[in-house]
């Protein structure tokens, strides 16, 4: 079924990855990442995109770069390694820049927001959603804005919180008891 044509699509992209220049070396380890993802092959997947990352660089392609370090820090943000994602977040946010791709941007700055509220980095997660807000305002991608929006009032509301529990502001119902 399915699995023995992903197994053998797989085949192809290594044989690919074979006899390819640079430019084909970019396109098979892309596929490759994609494919071992999907394939729940996560570390597979990371490797591909790291290699597909080195090409891009190697290569001086911009979009191709954006792609490849996107997909690697989507593939740790989803995998929950936070500390390993923000640097590949940070330099997906500074490509989308340099490329003028407000889309790239908004969803970079939404990804960078979850991972520091994951990381309880509040105020640089408001400031990630206030950033992606504008981006995706930019963009025109409703469902971009609309998730944005609703994770910024969500950490603002946290950061009120903690504001009002540290200087014994909350009502008796909700203060931590010690």
């Amino acid at each position: 079924g399915a699995q023995m044509r992903y197994e053998k699509a797989l085949e192809h992209h290594l044989n690919h990855l074979e006899i390819a220049d640079t430019v084909g070396q970019l396109v098979a380890h892309t596929n490759l990442g994609i494919m071992s993802a999907s394939l729940g092959q996560k570390k597979a997947a990371a490797y591909s995109h790291e290699q597909a990352l080195k090409c891009a660089v190697q290569i001086s392609a911009q979009a191709a770069e954006r792609a490849a370090v996107g997909n690697l820090a989507f593939l740790l943000l989803e995998e929950e390694r936070y500390e390993d994602c923000k640097p590949f977040l940070e330099r997906y946010l500074s490509v989308c820049c340099a490329l003028r791709d407000p889309l790239g941007q908004a969803e970079g700055h939404l990804a960078l927001g979850r991972c520091a509220r994951a990381l309880s980095e509040l105020p640089e997660a408001a400031e990630a959603f206030e950033s992606a807000l504008r981006a995706a305002q930019e963009s025109n991608s409703q469902s971009l804005f609309n998730d944005a929006k609703v994770l910024y009032g969500i950490t603002k509301g946290e950061l009120k919180f903690v504001e009002m529990s540290q200087n014994n502001m909350l009502p008796p119902g909700l203060q931590r008891r010690r």
